[in-house]
């Protein structure tokens, strides 16, 4: 999509080059007034003078790289600031959110620079002042619009010219480069466009139509390949899925405000399907399955309000407003970036299974009501961006309750990353074979669902072979929920050489009491009881602790360097493992079913039988 058009379609749409014109246009601030009463708006407008209120007198953020490496944080927390001043400003009319709001972008303005070694960094100062010189444009002076545009013009896009043309540069990562890349495609190409529509007129045509040529390019192949067509699937889990996702959203929002339309940027069906798939993928309580780099957290947000929009999917709209007035504190500010009033609701329909043939993950459960059973694995590349060794991982949940679950990512300073006890596959509630220090599982491996059985009233099954994880090995894992739905089994069956180990494990956070015989155990966590059992012949289970790997001394002087702030690795207090320790066979059929037990109830009344994959 050439950056001339762009440019020629915002003129076209902004004749008297006006503003404001990034992501909100005079009219959808003017919809939020005339909707004050809407009760999701009402709660919105709350928060936003809370948050105003509370900033007018604090101090204006300060240039800080702690680790040595990322500005993110302050950039983050300049965003963050300019967005809900400007907001307040643009609704409640008050000039001393619109001083405040410029005293903010001032200081930025005149950092020495805005670290673009990592240029995430840029990026999202970009995002913040491109909003705070739109939204406050009728306050502003001309010599204060002159200080925000040099800085988004010098700091933010003359620095990514160096990326787009490859020249010589310091860069932590060359993100543009990177093909296919990662969450950093939506982030800075999304950040630097608004910063160059807010400023178009200002802006030498050449270089705005190379830059946003550039970033047009690379993100529209990012979306195609990043968003799954299949199921939705975002390989680096809903926590990067969330980040890049609302820099997407921004990037979209500001083509239409600026030019009327977002040149099919966002005409994909993977897009779509990903709110289903992040739905698929979490617990009832809409607790996300964190596997890799992401961390626990409700997958339902603001950005399932503009897909809805940008898809015509009232069901989805639907279910994040009543996300909303049932959990009043996930509203905010930004909820009016994306919320809009009068849709009618429709009921979202999720099936109980999720399991297509070919792909990354699956998930089933007995139902979506709050005491249900769920329970999901995982499978995929290991060398996915921000994966781990974390291949045939899973986690159980008892209603809100999870028995098993992920780790979230450790300090991403500790070098070897791939090292710590996070990273690897014994921190993983899934398979090692032979445990040592070195990589647990194969980082180039990969592995996806290759027999699928969805459908209720059976037994409901995904199974995936994992042997490129274990070179010279054969380890296939298979996650059932059984027709009952009562019992959920987590089988692998495994070969090997007689002396080599295997070591199966689940992490948790509950209270573990193995039986006498070691053959089961019950485990107890927020009032609510799980039953364990071994249905293999021959094996046992134990508890062991999740402490971490101990990293070499070379290492921990590495982590030094990064001026003092390094941590070091999370001792994961509170959680142990359920471990099954075996050698000394050529074969292994490792079998753990697990059933919710009722009140008053020591173990299950009946368990599933012993089957081999083949048959299930």
């Amino acid at each position: 999509m050439p950056g001339k058009q762009i440019i020629r379609d915002a003129y076209l749409k902004n004749p008297e080059r006006n503003h404001p014109r990034i992501l909100m246009r005079e009219e959808d601030f003017a919809r939020i007034k005339e909707n004050k009463d809407d009760s999701v708006i009402k709660a919105a407008l709350v928060k936003l003078s809370e948050s105003a209120e509370a900033l007018l007198d604090a101090p204006c953020t300060e240039f800080a790289i702690p680790d040595g490496i990322r500005l993110l944080a302050a950039s983050r927390k300049v965003l963050g600031r300019v967005r809900v001043l400007a907001l307040a400003y643009k609704l409640f009319g008050d000039e001393k959110y619109a001083e405040r709001a410029y005293r903010e972008m001032e200081a930025a303005a005149g950092w020495d620079n805005w670290n673009p070694r990592h240029y995430l960094d840029v990026a999202e100062l970009c995002a913040a002042l491109a909003i705070g010189y739109d939204w406050t444009y009728e306050y502003l002076t001309e010599e204060r619009r002159a200080v925000i545009r040099e800085a988004l013009y010098n700091k933010g896009v003359m620095t990514v010219l160096d990326d787009y043309r490859d020249r010589e540069r310091a860069r932590s990562y060359r993100w543009y480069q990177d093909k296919p890349g990662d969450n950093w495609k939506m982030v800075c190409n999304g950040g630097i466009t608004m910063a160059v529509l807010a400023c178009l007129e200002d802006f030498p045509a050449d270089i705005s139509e190379e830059v946003l040529s550039c970033g047009f390019k690379d993100t529209l192949e990012a979306v195609h390949t990043f968003y799954s067509p299949v199921d939705g699937n975002y390989s680096e889990g809903p926590t990067y899925w969330s980040y890049a996702t609302t820099y997407l959203s921004y990037y979209s929002k500001s083509l239409v405000t600026a030019c009327g339309q977002d040149y099919g940027l966002t005409d994909w069906e993977g897009l779509r399907k990903s709110v289903v798939w992040l739905l698929n993928m979490a617990s009832n309580d809409q607790m996300g399955f964190n596997f890799g780099d992401a961390w626990p957290s409700t997958v339902c947000s603001d950005l399932f309000f503009w897909v809805a929009e940008r898809f015509g999917d009232n069901e989805i709209a639907t279910l994040r407003k009543r996300d909303c007035l049932a959990r009043p504190d996930s509203v905010s500010a930004t909820t009016l970036f994306y919320y809009k009033p009068g849709v009618e609701e429709k009921e979202l329909a999720l099936p109980t299974s999720f399991a297509i043939l070919g792909n990354d993950n699956a998930a089933f459960r007995t139902g979506w009501g709050k005491d249900d059973l769920f329970a999901a694995i995982h499978f995929g590349k290991n060398n996915a961006y921000h994966g781990h060794l974390d291949m045939g991982t899973f986690i159980l949940n008892v209603g809100s309750v999870r028995f098993f679950h992920d780790f979230p990512p450790d300090n991403y300073n500790l070098k070897p990353y791939s090292g710590t006890y996070r990273f690897r596959a014994e921190g993983h509630s899934t398979l090692v074979i032979n445990p040592s220090k070195e990589n647990d599982q194969l980082r180039s491996a990969r592995a996806v669902l290759d027999r699928v059985q969805p459908e209720v009233d059976k037994d409901r099954y995904a199974i995936a072979d994992m042997s490129e994880a274990f070179p010279e090995k054969e380890a296939i894992r298979g996650l059932k929920l059984s027709a009952d739905m009562a019992a959920v089994t987590v089988q692998d069956e495994i070969r090997c050489l007689p002396e080599e180990r295997i070591v199966w494990a689940a992490q948790t956070k509950a209270e573990i009491a193995l039986a006498e015989d070691k053959k089961s155990a019950v485990l107890t966590l927020d009032g609510k009881r799980l039953y364990a059992a071994l249905l293999s012949e021959g094996l046992t289970f134990e508890v062991r602790d999740c402490k971490p790997t101990e990293l070499s001394p070379e290492v921990e002087a590495a982590r030094d360097e990064n001026r003092g702030i390094a941590r070091p690795q999370n001792d994961n207090e509170g959680f142990r493992k359920l471990v099954i320790d075996a050698s000394g066979k050529d074969g292994y059929t490792v079998a753990v079913s697990f059933v919710p037990l009722a009140d008053g109830k020591d173990a299950p009344e009946a368990l599933p039988a012993l089957k081999k994959l083949a048959i299930w």
